[in-house]
């Protein structure tokens, strides 16, 4: 009898220290993965945070997640009729050789103002940061300025840190499908369901950009610097065969344009997204002015 109880109490005791061991193994992770993200900064209706994003070849990626109380949007890298357009310095940072900000495709918007474009609710912007030195940790310092908007556009601004690790994280997951999100390049011609097909000078003022896309495809346009405003029709003029085309209105340019300008075109169908570079020359704007 005493021999089972003896071993009652060794179960007992040895389940009991099993147990503590894991709950100590479990907090021992949990600032570990904690660690993936930083804390929420927070301005007028919005809130933001990093993202660890692991790595791509010799390059670390990160995100800034951006949350929009309902109602309000922030913009993409052309805002479109107005709107700020978001902003970094990095210059804070540890190891950091560059910081480049990416852009997952934005929707088209419509107000009193005109038209916008950026994101409704929520996005997250990939940042693709090439370290100083791959094999050393990284302390990644943000300052975000960013456009809250409504009825009325307000700047918002955060200051984000994170410390990526060497070696790196397997990487959040809100990152990766941002990342997918991206317009990826391609050239003029290239086959495949989303495409450029290729760009007709008819007016002084005005483009026609052809296109393989499907039904509902928006096409946003933009000119080399802030002296040229493109702006291309909401919606696309479809052709047989999967085809169609946008007018697109040179809505200002320089007062006398000379030279080349190259125009930076991104398509976006369904869940896909596209773009490429046309090269405009300025003569033969001028010669379909005549």
């Amino acid at each position: 009898m005493r021999m089972r109880e003896l071993q009652t109490d060794f179960r007992a005791l040895f389940s009991g220290r099993l147990l503590a061991a894991l709950c100590a193994l479990l907090l021992a992770v949990a600032p570990a993965a904690a660690e993936s993200v930083s804390d929420w900064s927070e301005d007028h209706a919005s809130r933001a945070r990093l993202l660890d994003g692991g790595a791509d070849g010799s390059h670390r990626l990160a995100g800034i997640e951006i949350d929009l109380d309902p109602g309000y949007h922030t913009y993409w890298r052309h805002a479109g009729d107005s709107g700020l357009p978001p902003a970094i310095d990095w210059s804070g940072s540890r190891n950091v050789a560059e910081a480049e900000l990416l852009f997952p495709a934005p929707a088209r918007f419509a107000d009193l103002s005109g038209s916008f474009f950026g994101y409704a609710a929520h996005v997250v912007l990939p940042l693709r940061v090439t370290p100083v030195d791959p094999q050393a940790p990284i302390d990644l310092r943000i300052a975000l300025e960013y456009g809250v908007c409504k009825e009325i556009c307000i700047p918002a601004r955060a200051d984000l840190a994170l410390a990526l690790g060497s070696p790196p994280s397997e990487g959040h997951p809100a990152v990766e499908q941002a990342l997918a999100r991206v317009p990826r390049p391609v050239a003029f011609g290239d086959t495949g369901p989303l495409g450029f097909l290729g760009v007709e000078i008819v007016g002084p003022d005005r483009l026609t950009v052809r296109v393989r896309a499907p039904e509902g495809a928006t096409l946003f346009a933009e000119g080399p610097n802030y002296r040229w405003f493109l702006d291309p029709q909401p919606e696309m003029a479809s052709a047989a065969g999967g085809e169609g085309s946008f007018e697109v209105e040179i809505a200002a340019k320089p007062r006398e344009p000379a030279g080349l300008a190259d125009l930076r075109l991104t398509l976006v169908g369904g869940d896909d997204a596209v773009e490429s570079v046309f090269t405009l020359d300025a003569a033969d704007l001028a010669e379909n002015g005549r």
